[in-house]
């Protein structure tokens, strides 16, 4: 679970503890990590944030891990997904679930999630922007 600022760490412990919170399930949550924080500590460049929860799945061709990432794609709600009537927007719409760029280093069984700050997450929501979940 990725985070761009400290505002978002609160929610998104909570989101962390309801994945992790089914009984059965095969899911493992890694810690929270902020990611301009790790780049500041890195000298690096800082990341520009997704607009949208962004799930990236490390198996390309594996149709469980889509399923996995729209299972977990479910959880997600305020501050990044507002809530709507049924039927109005489809999961796929308020998140975006895309594949790991091939130039990257992938890890078989890993799906990183990638939430906007809070700040700006529900603004963007509320717009109705739509992001094409095959863009990267």
């Amino acid at each position: 679970m990725h985070i761009y600022d400290e505002s978002s760490r609160t929610h998104t412990r909570k989101l962390r503890k309801d994945l992790q919170a089914e009984q059965d399930s095969p899911v493992i949550v890694a810690p929270v990590e902020n990611v301009t924080r790790s780049a500041d500590l890195r000298q690096q460049r800082k990341p520009v944030p997704w607009p949208k929860p962004t799930l990236l799945l490390h198996d390309r061709n594996n149709p469980q891990s889509r399923e996995c990432a729209i299972a977990i794609a479910n959880y997600i709600g305020a501050p990044w997904v507002l809530p709507v009537a049924p039927g109005a927007l489809t999961i796929e719409s308020r998140t975006v679930v895309r594949d790991l760029p091939s130039s990257m280093q992938s890890q078989p069984g890993v799906i990183e999630l990638w939430l906007p700050p809070t700040e700006t997450a529900t603004p963007n929501l509320a717009q109705g922007r739509e992001y094409s979940a095959n863009s990267y």
